[in-house]
């Protein structure tokens, strides 16, 4: 019998649907301004460094947003060769990401940063000692089309259980939903198409 320790071995050129909460199933996001930081983070890691300006121009960030952004993204690690990102969404106190990763270790290593760096964000900023999230993230492999559609529906579907967006998943703003109701997206960090 396996270990719970022990390193889970993800298989390269595949897609995975992960997910973690808080602890005690806590709140991680209070406010705007968390998601926002959260979203962000998975933009810098996922936007060739060499495109981050440029795309940040073209969304109509400020200047000094684009400063900042680019000055974090310096001195962070870039993940866009080895996972891409699917779909994703964030709910008050967990979320869910669906990830092709290129390597055994791209996933792994992306969440880990992802998680590190958003519990920091934190901890500074409510004052909080003790872990964030509950544990290691999970992830359940996606072996074939069908189960993907699945995925990515039930991915986008999950704001239906607030009583706000309820009859209206497409309104909510934490997800990657409206880049596959939008051709127009421009988030070009979010890969929409796989072939199995």
């Amino acid at each position: 019998m396996a270990s719970p320790h022990e390193r889970k071995i993800f298989i390269p050129q595949a897609i995975y649907h992960a997910y973690s909460r808080g602890v005690n199933k806590a709140v991680i996001f209070h406010s705007p301004e968390d998601y926002i930081y959260f979203t962000e983070c998975m933009m810098l890691y996922l936007i060739p460094k060499e495109q981050l300006i440029g795309y940040l121009s073209h969304q109509g960030y400020p200047a000094r947003k684009i400063l900042h952004l680019s000055s974090k993204a310096r001195s962070l690690k870039n993940y866009s060769d080895e996972i891409s990102l699917i779909a994703y969404c964030l709910m008050p106190n967990h979320f869910h990401v669906l990830l092709e990763q290129k390597n055994e270790s791209g996933m792994t290593n992306f969440i880990k940063s992802l998680l590190i760096r958003y519990s920091m964000y934190y901890s500074r900023k409510y004052t909080h000692v003790g872990p964030v999230f509950q544990g290691r993230y999970k992830a359940t492999h996606v072996a074939n089309e069908a189960y993907f559609s699945i995925v990515i529906a039930y991915i986008h579907e999950n704001p239906t259980s607030l009583r706000e967006f309820h009859s209206n998943p497409e309104a909510y703003p934490w997800s990657s939903i409206r880049d596959y109701s939008n051709n127009e997206s421009t988030r070009f960090w979010i890969k929409k198409t796989r072939s199995f």
